[in-house]
């Protein structure tokens, strides 16, 4: 999600469109959820990726890799089993 992040920054500073300008305010605001790809569909995915500027050729594999089990582990909420040690 960090080279996602660092690709926001570089393609905010040089749209000029009013519209690209939108898309990154909706995209930072869906950045603030470290989960948001389990959270919204592939195309959608694939759209701000490609918008973002990943190569054609590697969009598949950085999707896969932010729907990968150890994402999810990562950015899932820690679960108890029993009582919570204090």
């Amino acid at each position: 999600m960090d080279y996602l992040k660092e690709l926001l920054k570089q393609k905010e500073s040089v749209v000029t469109s009013t519209e690209d300008i939108e898309r990154i305010k909706v995209i930072k605001n869906l950045f603030t959820d470290e989960a948001i790809f389990f959270k919204m569909n592939i195309d959608t995915a694939y759209g701000i990726l490609a918008f973002l500027g990943v190569p054609e050729d590697k969009i598949s594999d950085t999707y896969l890799s932010l729907v990968s089990p150890e994402e999810y582990m990562r950015t899932s909420r820690p679960y108890f089993m029993g009582k919570p040690q204090k």
